[in-house]
This record gives C-alpha cells, structure tokens and sequence, in this order.
C-alpha cells in the first residue's frame, strides 16, 4: 500500500490518510443540514486538503504530485463555483420574502 507514495518520518500510511480525507467529506455531506454551511465547511476542508497536499508532496514521483495537486485544486474551484450560485440563490430567497 506504500508504493506509489514517498517514506515520512513519522511512519503514516497515506492511503489512510486519503481515505480519511475522503471519510470526513462523506460525514460533512451527510450530517450537515444546512447547504450553504455544509458548502462552506467542505469548502474550507478542501482548501486545508489543498494546503496539506502542496506542503507535503506524499508522492514518490512528481507527476503524482501534481495529478493530486490537480485534483485538490479542481475541488476547491468547484466548490467555489457552487458557493457562488448557492450564495446567489439565498440572496434571491431573502430579497423575495422580504420585500
């Protein structure tokens, strides 16, 4: 299960560590009932996943590297993208039942 990933001093298995990054997606997803505050908390999470995934650099090679860079990416500018149009739709619900 090590093989595609570089040794760490701390002894952690990365495959773990991705499917535990996965695991608390799942559980924000499904225990947070509010949309714009489950959006906003994966959002941060993906953003910290992000963060966490260019400092370490847990691949042995560099094309893995920047595949997983690529993808934590990609998830932080969806999840921006939706935070915009979910933000839009609130700001439409609250001028209409106020007005």
């Amino acid at each position: 299960m090590q093989g595609p990933f570089k040794d760490n001093r701390y002894g952690l298995c990365w495959a773990g560590v991705l499917i535990g990054r996965r695991l608390v997606l799942i559980l924000l997803y499904t225990f947070v009932n509010d949309a714009l505050v489950r959006l906003l908390a994966m959002l941060l999470f993906c953003f910290v996943v992000l963060l966490h995934h260019v400092d370490v650099q847990p691949y042995r090679h560099r094309i893995g590297n920047i595949a997983g860079t690529f993808s934590a990416t990609a998830l932080v500018t969806l999840g921006t993208v939706n935070l915009v149009r979910l933000s839009t739709h609130y700001r439409f619900i609250s001028v209409y039942l106020f007005m």
